[in-house]
Order: C-alpha cells, then sequence, then structure tokens
C-alpha cells in the first residue's frame, strides 16, 4: 500500500520573481554539523560527519517551499541564504553558518 500523499504549496517569488524565504509565525529551524566519533558495534573507519537540518512543521514546510522555488526560478543563478541576521526567528545555527541555496548549473551541450 502506497503511503504517498499530495500537498498544495505556494512557492514564494518577490514581485520581480526573486524566490524568497517566508515562514509562517513560530516556525523555527536549527542547523547542527555533528561528527560522531564512535561508529556503531565497535566498526573502524571515518566518524560519520552530518549536517542535521532541524525544524518544526511550519519551519520544514518554510525551507521545502523555498527549496522548490529556487528549483523553479526563471533566472538559475537566483539563491537564497538563510541566517540568523535575518531570519533570527525562525533560524539558528550554533556555528553560525549560513544556509544558502541555490541550482547547480547545467551541464554545457
Amino acid at each position: 500500500m502506497s503511503q504517498d500523499r499530495s500537498i498544495q504549496v505556494v512557492l514564494p517569488y518577490s514581485k520581480y520573481g526573486c524566490p524568497q524565504f517566508k515562514a509562517a509565525e513560530g516556525a523555527k529551524l536549527v542547523l547542527e554539523l555533528s561528527i560522531s566519533g564512535a561508529l556503531p558495534g565497535g566498526m573502524e573507519g571515518k566518524p560519520m560527519r552530518q549536517v542535521l537540518i532541524l525544524g518544526n512543521r511550519e519551519g520544514l514546510k518554510a525551507l521545502g517551499a523555498a527549496i522548490l522555488a529556487i528549483a523553479e526560478a526563471i533566472d538559475p543563478d537566483h539563491h537564497l541564504h538563510i541566517d540568523e541576521e535575518v531570519f533570527g526567528h525562525v533560524y539558528h545555527c550554533e556555528d553560525k553558518l549560513t544556509l544558502t541555496i541555490g541550482l547547480t548549473p547545467e551541464p554545457r551541450r
């Protein structure tokens, strides 16, 4: 049995067609960097390095809509910066990193 669900998302753009990050009141996002020193079961190898994006439902929905807005932007050079300076009411990162969302260039043919 499929667990697929469809949702409707409004993609946030400025009046000039630039993708935006717009979060509902109470939205929260946290970016964490993690390097776990021990591997499960005493396995040998490199520690696991992770970037964790955590948030409440409203924060994750806002981030998802911003990612989709970038993916569908008319200008492939548009990108978004999500940082504490502008979005401190929503976004937090202990390491003071900016989360940047952009489209990778298409390969030339």
